[in-house]
């Protein structure tokens, strides 16, 4: 067992104003609630961007992975996703590459009254498989903008019979957000429809993918079909509502905690199973007054040099923007293969005047080989 000590580097993430306009759309109650892809483009299996390994399939309806066990959603999808009971991981419903993982507990924003709160979020009964991976919540600090480009993906049908079943993505623009926290996109004749409620809105901060919506409503014609244009409920302006969601249903204090491990390059043994450092988290981020701890183990399946640990929590300063920082372990010097490391950390700003909880943190993992 390694006890590893700490240093910090602190960044601030200031605040900025979300931009409103009127829009007229439809109601959550409407036959169009339910978004697809339209004018859309299949997602293959080797494709490596976020609607590839963080979009996932649910009964009549479409998800994001947002922890390594809780999947995001709309509330109107609640009952059919619920009822299913499973999650799917995979490019098509009755696809080679399919793996499904059932549904443990859920819950629905007892709020919800329309695209402005379409927000309910699912916990799996385990660890989602590998290749995919959590996709950042876009904090409230950095809401989207109008004319900004954003993806959208789900499973839904493209307008043609028995077409639902398929990830499909394409990228569209905002044309307005409103001060509630509805996001109207579109572009030309491309939409999210029938199967793809509760699907992400992608959008690129900083060259790292967040979610940035949830697919609550769509444009329809006379014939029922959808003609371009939809609603997603706002990530950032529902922030601490998805967060404390997130809460209760894990019990842990940092829900959204993800492994970020920066991969180095093979010294070359040709009889690794994996060329690249992989870390395993066995915990979740423990808090004890001032010291943070959390316990990993190496499966890479041999022994890395030259590692180092990190933590970047986020606080809130003062209900105004958000506070975030790194804490870095010293390097070590060998991690042997299936070896568990306790990597801790003091974190400076535990009980400081104006800084709340942590709200959510990423863990680091670098080695040299």
């Amino acid at each position: 067992m390694l006890h590893l000590k700490s240093f910090l580097d602190l960044k601030m993430i200031l605040p900025t104003m979300a931009l409103s306009g009127m829009i007229i759309g439809c109601g959550a109650d409407r036959e169009s609630s339910a978004p697809k892809i339209v004018g859309g483009s299949v997602v293959g299996s080797s494709a490596s961007g976020p609607e590839r390994v963080s979009t996932v399939g649910l009964n009549g309806c479409t998800g994001t992975i947002i922890a390594r066990d809780l999947i995001l959603t709309a509330a109107h999808c609640y009952n059919p996703a619920v009822q299913g009971g499973y999650v799917l991981f995979g490019t098509r419903f009755n696809g080679s590459d399919r793996q499904v993982l059932r549904i443990a507990s859920a819950t629905v924003n007892p709020g919800y009254s329309g695209t402005d709160n379409d927000i309910a979020m699912l916990k799996l009964a385990g660890e989602i498989p590998a290749g995919y991976k959590p996709v950042k919540l876009l904090p409230s600090s950095s809401p989207l903008q109008r004319g900004e480009a954003v993806r959208q993906a789900g499973y839904g049908s493209n307008n043609q019979p028995n077409s639902f079943g398929t990830l499909r993505t394409v990228d569209t623009r905002v044309v307005s957000v409103m001060s509630r926290g509805s996001i109207h996109v579109q572009n030309g004749s491309t939409a999210a429809c029938s199967g793809d409620s509760g699907g992400p809105l992608y959008a690129v901060r900083n060259g790292q993918w967040y979610t940035s919506g949830i697919a609550s409503t769509a444009f329809v014609d006379s014939s029922k079909k959808c003609t371009g244009g939809n609603y997603y409920t706002s990530v950032s302006h529902n922030y601490d509502l998805i967060l404390s969601m997130a809460q209760r249903l894990t019990g842990r204090q940092a829900p959204l905690l993800e492994v970020d491990s920066s991969e180095s390059e093979s010294a070359g043994d040709e009889a690794s199973p994996d060329s690249s450092a992989r870390f395993q988290v066995l915990t979740d981020l423990n808090q004890s007054g001032k010291t943070l701890s959390i316990q990993l183990q190496n499966i890479s399946g041999r022994a890395v040099h030259g590692c180092s640990f990190g933590v970047t929590p986020i606080r809130n300063y003062g209900g105004q923007y958000d506070v975030t920082y790194n804490l870095w372990t010293e390097d070590v010097q060998e991690v042997a293969d299936n070896q568990q490391v306790q990597a801790q950390f003091h974190d400076p700003y535990e009980g400081l005047q104006g800084y709340g909880s942590i709200k959510s943190a990423t863990v680091r993992i670098t080695c040299k080989d």
